[in-house]
C-alpha cells in the first residue's frame, strides 16, 4: 500500500525569523505538528478524534537549507509505517518557489486513548484513509 499524501502552503511570518535572518529550527518542530494536526483532521471522522489522539515519542529533523521571511512553503507530510501503537510518519518542508528541500522529518508518534490516556491499537479503519487501496 502506498501512503497518501497531504499538503498544505504557508508563509514564513516575520516571527518566524531568528538572530541569524533565517527561519528558527522551532518553527519547523511547530510546522510539522501542525501538518501533522491537518492531515488527522482531514482524514479522520470527528466521532474517532473524541476518542483517540496521538503523542510525539520523537521527532528527527534534518535542516538542509535556510527558510527566509515571506517565502512560501509547502508542508507535505504521509504516513511512512505503522505498527501496534506507534506510527512513524515523514514531513518535508519544501521552498514553493523552486521546489527545493529545506528541512525534512521523521516523527515517531503514539496512538493514545483520549480517555484513560494509554497507548491504543492501531486498527485497519483508521490507517485506511491514508494509503492507497492496490485493487482500486
Amino acid at each position: 500500500m502506498e501512503p497518501i499524501p497531504f499538503q498544505f502552503e504557508i508563509t514564513v511570518p516575520h516571527n518566524a525569523i531568528d538572530h541569524f535572518g533565517h527561519v528558527n529550527n522551532v518553527f519547523y518542530l511547530k510546522w510539522v505538528q501542525e501538518v501533522a494536526e491537518k492531515h488527522w483532521k482531514q482524514k479522520t471522522p470527528k466521532s474517532v478524534r473524541e476518542k483517540l489522539g496521538w503523542v510525539v515519542l520523537d521527532h528527527f529533523i534534518k535542516y538542509k537549507h535556510p527558510g527566509f521571511e515571506h517565502e512560501r512553503l509547502i508542508l507535505k507530510t504521509w504516513i511512512e509505517s505503522y505498527g501496534n501503537v506507534k506510527s512513524i510518519r515523514r514531513t518535508e518542508v519544501i521552498r514553493k518557489e523552486d521546489h527545493v528541500l529545506i528541512a525534512e522529518a521523521r516523527t515517531t508518534w503514539c496512538l493514545m486513548d483520549l480517555e484513560n490516556f494509554r497507548p491504543t491499537r492501531i486498527t485497519p479503519d483508521i490507517t485506511a484513509p491514508y494509503f492507497e487501496n492496490p485493487a482500486t
